[in-house]
């Protein structure tokens, strides 16, 4: 039994990765001058 190659639903394209995520920069120092 031949397989109708027109049959078969064509296949999705692969999904690419998601990009990678920045890193998160720390919270800015407060001055010493705040400091008690």
């Amino acid at each position: 039994m031949s397989v109708d190659v027109t049959s078969i639903p064509p296949v999705p394209p692969p999904v690419p990765p998601p990009p990678p995520v920045p890193p998160v920069p720390p919270p800015p120092v407060p001055p010493p001058s705040s400091l008690h």
